[in-house]
């Protein structure tokens, strides 16, 4: 399967909105299950320009992320 731009679909498919040339993570939180299947963790994608200090910087593709594990 493919997304509307022709590139490969995921289940991330959606998680940023463009214009202007910025991205800017779309609003929300995505469930995510671990590797072996035995938890799901919440996952909020805040910036795409993150330094190493958390705070947002120019560089494209690096992310910040808030997660959590699901409570069960």
């Amino acid at each position: 399967m493919t997304d509307p731009t022709g590139a490969i679909a995921t289940s991330f498919d959606g998680w940023y909105l463009y214009e202007d040339m910025v991205v800017t993570p779309a609003p929300g939180t995505w469930l995510v299950r671990s590797g072996t299947g035995d938890e799901v963790f919440k996952i909020a994608i805040e910036d795409y320009y993150a330094n190493d200090d958390g705070t947002s910087g120019q560089a494209g593709g690096r992310y910040l992320l808030r997660v959590a594990p699901l409570s069960p």
